[in-house]
């Protein structure tokens, strides 16, 4: 009885080292295993865990009153699966092609939404969304962008104001940061000058590309991976989404304004 005993703590024992190993913590002490020969009596096993400074206690229920057999803990480390995006996997142009007929809409309005907080471009067409792409954000995604050189993707409204199909990163989609509401905060913090606030105002007035070379910032666009991860942010305030993407959304994009209107609205919410 006694060496059944003993190996049944030797068996919990190795079962958990492997739960642990499977968590990635092979370094976490397993001890003081509670067993009871009894059959009337249902009984437990307790694991104590060091786990992030402290202490716990993992408490394991038996599979029914035979001594001989324990519940095992199977701690698996599963891997989260990615959320499926909206039309993942359809032809971005078949889509278009498909409202255009069921709408009878053969000029529609067109926007991009970023939703920072998912790290997901949508593109819509009279404000109903056609696709949805996975984005990089900047290194510091969390925040509005609030002067050059802080990483940060700018939040608000914007338009296309310029398309590059030759960008280092594939292509690119240029939006009018920095807006009006950046240069009145901009000169509001001493961050630019009144003839710089000036200047910003008078180019998004006209719907022509900003300056870009003021304290605060510019340059940023939607563009290709450049053979960077898209599973990371890792831009320095961009939005980067894979190649093949931004050859779908670079044509959905239409640059400029017509009667005062920006041809192709963006939204990046927080």
């Amino acid at each position: 009885m006694i060496s059944n005993l003993k190996k049944i703590r030797k068996e919990l024992a190795y079962f958990g080292l492997l739960g642990a190993l499977a968590l990635g913590t092979a370094t976490i002490p397993l001890i003081n295993y509670v067993t009871q020969k009894e059959k009337e009596i249902t009984y437990v096993s307790e694991v104590s865990v060091i786990k992030n400074d402290f202490t716990e206690f993992m408490t394991l229920p038996v599979i029914n009153n035979d001594f001989t057999k324990f519940m095992i803990p199977s701690i698996i480390k599963e891997k989260q699966e990615k959320p499926k995006l909206y039309n993942e996997g359809i032809s971005l142009e078949e889509l278009i092609d498909n409202f255009k007929t069921n709408s009878n809409s053969q000029k529609p309005t067109r926007m991009i939404v970023v939703e920072k907080s998912r790290n997901v471009l949508g593109v819509y067409l009279n404000n109903i969304l056609i696709k949805e792409y996975d984005t990089a954000l900047g290194y510091r995604p969390t925040g509005d962008k609030k002067k050059q050189g802080d990483r940060r993707t700018p939040e608000g409204e914007f338009y296309v104001v310029a398309k590059n199909p030759n960008s280092h990163f594939n292509k690119a989609l240029l939006i009018n940061y920095p807006t009006i509401e950046d240069a009145q905060r901009g000169l509001k913090d001493n961050l630019i000058t009144k003839r710089e606030a000036q200047l910003i105002t008078e180019k998004n007035q006209n719907c022509q590309k900003p300056p870009m070379n003021t304290h605060l910032g510019g340059f940023v666009e939607i563009h290709g991976s450049g053979g960077y991860d898209t599973g990371k942010n890792w831009t320095h305030g961009c939005m980067g989404l894979d190649n093949e993407d931004i050859d779908e959304v670079f044509v959905f994009a239409k640059s400029g304004c017509y009667k005062g209107n920006p041809k192709t609205k963006i939204i990046i919410k927080p």
